[in-house]
Formats: structure tokens, sequence, C-alpha cells
């Protein structure tokens, strides 16, 4: 009796058995519209859809099935195409599929015909999704409305009445489009939420892992929107999508959409509004990895500063982005301390130290104010329990230090306290490095002095490990 019930609850059981009812249905779906048959057609869809109405497949294996049932119902649009080409008005059609019985198979087909309707223009697009959009709030199980409004979204993605569109105008506008995507955001973010509240903690958060992209999709969509230029996202997009990320109030999200504000939207959208960018994420749930999120930042405005100098030089006059980082940095150093862990505060030193050396060429006194902070935080935990992950993460930050100034390392106040911190394994490959960068780019007559600076380094060590 154990091996019949374990059988019947296997996750990949469920999802095989789930998969041949789904795909029986959808072959029969299929032969009918071939046949010309729709209205048989829109019932075997019908059919198939029900398969997503299962309470026990799991979040990773339900993505599997709605992948299958996703790529069936194309057919199905395919079939109302035909149909509209024929001369037949897709607001008839748009009305059959709303005599669905259920209504998560109702909402798909409606969907799906949407495309459609919105194409032939007999409606207006932005009253077309104001429809579904308001259909959709009946829609409150958690894993079903978040793959339902992730299936919208999609379908929808070419039918916004963005700017240049074909349906742009008296069909709407981008203001349209960008209600339509935040409100969509923030209703799947507290489905996405309500998943969390299951007595297994640890599985909820693999289930909520497990769909994160689903959530991601309408940040997606949002950045890209032609309408969308750097004055609406400023006063408009940023404000409320920051709304959003800081009323849930749950860690998990908040991680998960400040990464992917960071990662979608341009490097000019996140230089010109940096200052509200760096409130918003050092003003997270204490249980945010600020520090990954800042680090990321950094990266990738470093990587843009490598490219396009002028244009941080120009906002650089304007905001002092050094000096934004760093009094955001501070904070974050102030509130978690040493509870985000040593080695991710180096971390965020050297993406730190690596921005200002690309941002701010040749400036000793930024690179001394960081390698300041790093000597700080270093020393507030005892020697014997410094790691050799975080000591890996000072060897990057110094040698990232090596390879863009050089020589001129020497000259840094703080350089000699953290080569301290050095095994002398580590110290004997930075040596190496300096060596190496003494012949490329010192003068024959002063080399020696490197090296043997260098040596002496690397002999001092050892010798205070004898003792």
């Amino acid at each position: 009796m154990d091996v019949v019930q374990n059988e019947e609850f296997d996750p990949e059981i469920l999802l095989e058995r789930a998969q041949e009812n789904a795909a029986g249905a959808a072959n029969r779906m299929k032969r009918a519209l071939e046949s010309g048959n729709l209205r048989e057609g829109i019932q075997y869809a019908d059919t198939m859809l029900v398969e997503l109405k299962n309470p026990y497949i799991t979040p990773k294996n339900y993505y599997v099935l709605f992948m299958d049932i996703f790529n069936d119902l194309s057919y199905l649009e395919e079939a109302c195409v035909e149909r509209k080409k024929a001369g037949r008005k897709m607001v008839e059609l748009y009305e059959t599929v709303q005599q669905a019985e259920g209504l998560l198979q109702r909402l798909y087909l409606m969907a799906t015909v949407a495309c459609v309707y919105i194409d032939s223009k007999e409606a207006l697009a932005k009253d077309i999704i104001k429809d579904i959009a308001e259909m959709t709030k009946g829609l409150q199980h958690p894993i079903r409305g978040l793959f339902f409004r992730y299936y919208l979204l999609k379908k929808l993605k070419d039918k916004f009445p963005d700017k240049e569109s074909a349906f742009e105008g008296e069909g709407g506008n981008v203001n349209d489009c960008i209600d339509f995507v935040l409100e969509n955001l923030a209703e799947m973010n507290r489905l996405w939420i309500r998943m969390q509240y299951s007595k297994n903690t640890d599985k909820a958060k693999a289930d909520r892992n497990d769909v994160n992209m689903l959530i991601g999709e309408n940040v997606t969509r949002l950045s890209n929107l032609r309408g969308i230029d750097l004055e609406v996202y400023k006063s408009i997009v940023q404000p409320r999508l920051f709304d959003i990320v800081h009323k849930c109030k749950d860690g998990i999200s908040q991680q998960y959409l400040m990464d992917s504000v960071i990662q979608v939207f341009t490097d000019e959208f996140h230089l010109h509004t940096l200052e509200n960018l760096l409130e918003a994420c050092t003003s997270l749930h204490s249980s945010v990895d600020t520090k990954s999120i800042l680090t990321s930042l950094m990266n990738r405005l470093s990587n843009f500063a490598a490219t396009q100098p002028e244009e941080v030089r120009r906002v650089d006059k304007q905001l002092n982005v050094f000096g934004l980082f760093k009094k955001y940095i501070d904070r974050v150093l102030e509130k978690q301390g040493l509870s985000i862990g040593l080695k991710k505060l180096v971390e965020m030193e050297a993406a730190f130290l690596r921005l200002s050396l690309k941002a701010y060429p040749g400036n000793v006194d930024y690179v001394n104010q960081i390698l300041e902070v790093c000597i700080k935080i270093l020393q507030l935990q005892p020697a014997k329990s410094i790691t050799e992950d975080c000591i890996q993460s000072v060897v990057k930050l110094l040698t990232s230090l090596l390879e863009s100034l050089s020589i001129e390392i020497f000259n840094l106040s703080y350089f000699n306290s953290l080569v301290q911190y050095l095994t002398p394994p580590m110290l004997k490959t930075l040596a190496k490095r300096v060596i190496m960068l003494s012949l490329i780019h010192i003068s024959e007559p002063t080399r020696p002095l490197y090296i043997s600076y260098a040596v002496f380094c690397l002999k001092k060590k050892k010798k205070k490990n004898k003792t």
C-alpha cells in the first residue's frame, strides 16, 4: 500500500501523467483545428488546460508542463488568425471562449484569442488588455496565478501600445503599458510571497527560487518598452518600482527585484538616478544581502566607465559618483558590520576600488580612502580567524591595484598594511607580479630598487612567520 501511495505522489510520475493527458488533448485539438472545427478545437484546448490545475505538481515540474501547453496553444492562435483572415469577427470568438467553465481555462483561452483580437483592431488594445487584467484578479492560487500572468506577459509583449508600435495612439500609449506591467508585477510579487507560507520553510524557499524568473519577466518587459526614456524612468518607473519593492517587506523578493533592476536597465539610467538607487538599496529588509547588490551595481558601472569615460565624468560633475558610493557603503558598514561576512565586505570594497580606478584613473586619494576602510574591516576580526577565502579577496584587490597603478602602489599609504595579511604563498605570487610589472614599466636604472622591495617584502613575511 505504501509503495502505491509513494508512486501516486512521486513528482516525476505526477508530471509524466499530466504531460500524457495534456499531449492527448493537444493532439485531438490539432486534429479538430486541421479539419476546420474551431469550436471542437477550443473544447479540447480546455481539456488540455485542466492539467494546469493539478495541485500536486511541484513548481519546477509545473514549469515543464506549462511550457508544453504554452507551445500547443500556439496552434489555437494560428487557427484564430486564419479565421480572422476569412473575415470572422474576433469579438465573437473572444466572447465564445469566455464561456469556458473553469476560470483558469477561460483566462488562458481569452489571452490566446486576445492576441489576434488586438491585431484585428476591432477594439482598442488598451481596453482588451484592461479587460483581461480585471478578469485575472480572480485567480489567486499562487502557482496558477504566477504562471498565467507570465503567459499573459509573453503573449502581449508585441501587442502593447508602446511608442512607435502599430497600436499606439487611440489604442493607448506607453503609460498604459507601464501601468499594466507594474500592476502585474505587484500582484505576481504578492502571489510569490504567499508561496513562503508553508510548514516546510526550506522547501518553500526552494520552490520560490524555481519560479523567480516569472517575476523577473515584468522587469524585463519594462526595460524593453521603447517609450521609457531617462525622464520617464526617473519620474515614473523607478519610483513605482521601488515602492513595490519596499512595501512587500520580504527579503527574498527585495533581493531578487533589486538584482533584476540592476541587471536589466541601462547603465545610463543607473548613473543618472544613482542617489535614488543607492538609497533604495540601503533601505531594504535586514535579511537582504545588500553587499552583493552594491557589488553588482559597481561592477556594471566600472565596465561602463571603461567604455564611456566622458559620460561618467559629465555626470560626476553633478553627482560626485565616488562620494555617493562612499556615503552609502559607509552606511551599510555601520548598520550591518561583520554580520555581512568579512569576505563579502572585502569583495564590496574591491568592487568599489575597481570602479574608482576606472572612473578616476590616477586619483590616489580615492584609492587610499578605500584601502583605509579595508584595513579597518580586517582589524575588526582577530587575525587567526581571517579565512583563506577572505585573504584571496585581498589578493585580488591588490592585484587590481598593481594592474592599474603599477609601481605607484608603493606610494599608497595603506598598501604595506594590507600586504601584512597575506600568507607566504600569496605574498610570493604578489612579489612575482611586482617583478613582472617592473620589467615592463620601470626604466633600467631604477628597476633593481622595486625588485629589491618585492624580495624584501617576501623575506620580511617569512621572518615574521618563523618568530
